[in-house]
């Protein structure tokens, strides 16, 4: 996806914002040592980014309690 991004503290966390600005993704970068975020940071750097719909909170919490869960393994 190409868009926007906006980055969290460290810049474990990435949001991409689609150009239709009708998605966004919730990008971790794998690093040995990735901090965990909770749910009310994550949803500040969503915010920041400016989703405001469609947040799937459940699955942020998921996020936020382990985050190296959802690295994509290349």
């Amino acid at each position: 996806m190409r868009g926007e991004e906006a980055f969290a503290t460290g810049q474990v966390f990435q949001v991409k914002i689609s150009e239709d600005r009708m998605a966004a993704r919730l990008l971790i970068k794998p690093i040995e040592e990735t901090k965990e975020a909770n749910v009310r940071q994550l949803e500040a750097l969503l915010a920041s980014a400016g989703v405001r719909y469609g947040i799937q909170q459940e699955l942020l919490a998921q996020i936020a309690e382990n985050p190296q869960a959802f690295f994509l393994h290349r």
